[in-house]
């Protein structure tokens, strides 16, 4: 990540004991020529059969990266794997959210400030990078950065983010829509199909989501002007062992703000 005076790291840390009352940060020491390059605005998943961690892309000093790093978080250990297929273009601040076996890369910009819509797949078990088409007729995204995202019942759910907006004295407008796409069945399909989520949220760039109970959190982000602490929820449709997921359409959303004040 980046320090606060510019300074860009690949420290490790790991936060431990969770379920136990001393909950404490440790930093994990790798070798640096076995280890990632310093670099910021990557991502990170857990591959939940391994229970390693996978990181992708991010920004060194000077570079938009496009490298896949592998954790063994047993051996306390990087390797990095041999990749097939054609990877995205070196990026930072995008998403990358795991359904199945599949790591989905969202979004995001490279270094000479070129914004992206596009998603791709890697297969955690092959290690192989494949890019989805849009489906014809399918609404997309616009191009961004500093989005969230998160996956519930099979559904690629995407809020927020920053787009360029050449006709803002600002260069960039940030979003408020919510965005799905249904993963189920799209390495089958191999395109995929964006719908527009109806709701009333506030425009959040990089902001955190999380998810509890097939309900999507955001957390805090920023607007044009300021950092806010507001909590919003996002209800999303339900499995049923009848029907499986709920069609897309019948999504609604609602906003809760918490009592802690924005900060500037």
């Amino acid at each position: 990540g980046m320090k606060s005076g510019g300074e860009v790291t690949n420290q490790l840390t790991v936060l431990q004991g969770l379920d136990t009352p001393d909950v404490c940060w440790e930093t994990v020491y790798t070798p640096p020529e076995s280890s990632p390059c310093p670099r910021w605005g990557h991502s990170g998943v857990r591959i939940p059969f391994k229970g390693d961690v996978v990181i992708f892309g991010g920004m060194s000093r000077t570079t938009a990266l496009n490298d896949v790093w592998v954790f063994k978080y047993a051996e306390r250990r990087w390797v990095m794997p041999e990749v097939k297929g054609t990877p995205p273009v070196g990026r930072r601040r995008h998403t990358a959210t795991v359904h199945r076996s599949t790591m989905y890369v969202f979004g995001g910009r490279d270094g000479a400030g070129t914004h992206f819509n596009d998603l791709y797949g890697l297969d955690l078990e092959t290690f192989e990078w494949k890019k989805y088409s849009t489906a014809f007729g399918s609404v997309k995204p616009d191009c961004r950065v500093g989005h969230s995202a998160v996956v519930v019942g099979g559904n690629l759910v995407v809020y927020g983010g920053s787009s360029m907006q050449a006709s803002l004295e600002s260069g960039y407008k940030v979003n408020s829509d919510v965005y799905v796409a249904r993963l189920e069945g799209l390495e089958e399909r191999g395109r995929v199909t964006w719908e527009v989520v109806p709701q009333e949220l506030p425009a959040r760039t990089m902001s955190a989501a999380f998810v509890i109970n097939e309900s999507a959190y955001v957390y805090g982000g920023r607007d044009t002007f300021k950092s806010h602490s507001s909590l919003f929820t996002v209800a999303l449709p339900k499995v049923t062992k009848k029907s499986g997921l709920k069609p897309l359409s019948s999504i609604n959303t609602n906003t809760t703000t918490s009592k802690v004040k924005s900060k500037p």
